[in-house]
């Protein structure tokens, strides 16, 4: 079980490249295949990635750098055709785009060296989405328009001290500036203009909370409460009721050995195996910094020299985003560490917890338990940990609460209330299944860092479905950012470049996700769709719904299409399914007639090729 989180990096990476990719499949179906070969390099290095010792962390270490490296090269490449494409749609004169690769870790060199700036957002969900932009700058006051012309509210938010340390980082930045993008449209874009105005010397400090009194930050939907001692998340607040809710990091001390036997097992890149049950708390103190702003509201926690966080609310929304920087991990006493994070609820889960399968349906898991033998229990922590793709719930009769995770991560819950997650790993033993090497990530001569999210949502049982599964698919396929430097003006900027673009003609249901749209051949295209929600899980969203692809597309007349199979190599009218032979009678009758060809039930996909052509 270890492999689920082995190698955090890599993880995240590849799923962000996935992101990229679907994006730049969607926005080459509109340009005819003419730069095919540079979607194809992503797509080959995320296909490459898929391999069983690739995104699992099961590989030796320079294995992993070729893959990092074929997915940065992949994702280069996809440059030119967001650039090809925009300036298609807006004009020759659209500027190149530029992706900031280090976002991660707060740099990027088009924000931080020019004093006018694009950035240009592309949606690649088939719903309008409302999203926080978070861009790295120098401390300055600064002007940003929107599409239409009027000035956006920003605010500026310090960087957590952490940043500032990290081995190889040249930035000189010292905030990000945030603002809201509202309504982009499905698979459309939408640019901002940004201009630095003047840069006022030096920049304000952020004040450490130094009291004992409890901290509270709210947003009109959510408020939560900070221990004014001990610094750690005690409760939320929602619709005037309060519940409990505690998080805090911890370490398992990983198992030493020289696999001779099973008692002499290491803990490695493939086997979680701690040396006690119960986990190490890193730190009983936590120093504060609080951000209270227009658009976010933001408190900075410090847990030692190389683990922070920031507990982070957006206005109006319902869900509390969890930023953790973890790592170098210390290993002076020569012991691995594995490092989790764990969230405390009242909710009486008996044992009980659920996982998602490969970001679809959920997955019920009862604690020291199998479905299907019986279980000897040797590893009360490790043989309780799966894989979760996308996200992890604990509910009761009346509330869920549900973690959403930007990568592949480990997770369980180890007692009822809870839910617990690994997000980093450094050990200095193999453990003997064919690695021959430890799992002890380096860079810039010391331990690997990584920086993730966790994005939490308490709901009442009824509304927890809505507010995961849009959630989950928004962290999964975030909108694309680019950046360009400009010398025009704002107003000179948005009269040449004002309108907005998109290739749907309005927002699907929200129960249905355009899963693939691409470029196939000619003049046709594959379109796969799918509905999000399981059967019952939402009174109005599990209901099947109807998909009418002829009025789809704002950019292509669809002529005719057909229904493939979910590989899309054989028309589904051609499929010819082997029919057994039973004596009982079938679980479920026979439709009378098939369903309508663009009539999708819970969780189905559906595969077309449309032949179109250009509107």
């Amino acid at each position: 079980t270890g492999y689920f989180t082995s190698r955090s990096n890599l993880k995240y990476m590849i799923c962000k490249a996935n992101n990229l990719l679907q994006a730049v499949k969607q926005i080459g179906s509109i340009l005819g295949g003419e730069l095919n070969e540079h979607v194809q390099m992503l797509a080959i290095a995320v296909a490459q990635s898929q391999h069983h010792d690739a995104i699992t962390g099961t590989e030796k270490q320079h294995v992993s750098d070729d893959y990092a490296l074929y997915l940065d090269e992949g994702i280069g490449e996809t440059q030119k055709v967001l650039t090809a494409a925009y300036r298609k749609w807006f004009g020759k004169e659209f500027p190149e785009q530029q992706y900031c690769k280090m976002l991660n870790i707060s740099e990027c060199d088009v924000s931080e060296n020019n004093s006018k700036f694009v950035i240009t957002l592309y949606n690649p969900l088939s719903r309008a989405v409302t999203t926080p932009v978070r861009i790295p700058v120098k401390y300055a006051d600064y002007k940003v328009t929107g599409p239409n012309g009027a000035n956006v509210p920003y605010e500026l938010v310090f960087l957590p001290g952490q940043i500032f340390r990290l081995g190889g980082r040249t930035s000189n930045a010292t905030h990000e500036l945030v603002f809201i993008a509202s309504e982009v449209s499905p698979l459309g874009l939408v640019n901002y203009h940004v201009e630095r105005i003047n840069e006022p010397e030096p920049p304000p400090r952020p004040t450490p909370h130094n009291s004992t009194e409890e901290v509270t930050i709210e947003n009109g939907k959510l408020k939560i409460g900070f221990n004014g001692t001990s610094g750690l998340v005690q409760w939320i607040e929602q619709n005037g009721t309060r519940h409990q809710l505690q998080q805090n990091f911890f370490f398992y001390e990983s198992m030493k050995g020289y696999n001779f036997n099973a008692d002499n097992r290491a803990s490695g890149a493939y086997i979680f195996r701690p040396t006690k049950n119960q986990p190490t708390v890193i730190s009983e103190k936590i120093n504060l910094t609080i951000y209270r702003g227009k658009n976010v509201h933001e408190v900075h926690q410090s847990f030692s020299s190389w683990l922070s966080q920031v507990v982070r609310i957006y206005d109006q929304q319902e869900s509390i985003e969890f930023e953790w920087l973890v790592g170098p991990i210390p290993i002076m006493e020569w012991i691995g560490k594995e490092v989790i994070t764990k969230y405390t609820t009242k909710i009486a889960s008996n044992g009980t917890f659920y996982t998602d399968s490969n970001g679809r349906r959920w997955m019920k898991r009862k604690r020291n338990q199998r479905s299907s033998w019986n279980l000897t229990l040797t590893e009360p922590v490790a043989s309780n940990y799966y894989p979760i793709t996308s996200s992890i719930a604990i509910r009761d009769a009346i509330h869920q609460a549900t973690i959403i995770t930007d990568r592949p991560q480990g997770g369980t819950s180890i007692e009822d209330g809870t839910l617990e997650l690994m997000l980093h790993r450094r050990l200095l033993y193999d453990d003997s299944q064919g690695v021959s090497e430890p799992l002890d990530e380096n860079q810039y001569g010391e331990g690997m860092v990584t920086r993730g999210k966790h994005i939490l949502h308490f709901n009442e049982l009824d509304k927890a479905a809505k507010a995961h599964r849009l959630s989950a698919l928004h962290t999964a396929m975030q909108p694309v950012v680019t950046l360009a430097p400009t010398h025009m003006e704002s107003n000179e900027w948005v009269s040449k470049f004002s309108a907005t673009y998109k290739l749907l003609n309005n927002s699907l249901p929200l129960n249905i996700h355009l899963l693939t749209l691409e470029h196939w051949r000619k003049d046709q295209v594959l379109l796969r769709i799918e509905h999000i929600f399981e059967k019952d899980e939402d009174r109005f969203l599990s209901l099947p719904e109807t998909v009418h692809l002829q009025q789809l597309f704002s950019q292509l007349e669809v002529l005719e299409y057909k229904e493939l199979t979910l590989s899309a190599n054989l028309a589904k009218a051609d499929l010819d399914r082997y029919r057994w032979n039973y004596s009982d009678k079938p679980q479920r009758p026979e439709l009378n007639a098939p369903l309508p060809d663009n009539l999708l039930t819970p969780m189905a996909i559906k595969t077309y090729l449309l032949t179109v052509k250009p509107r």
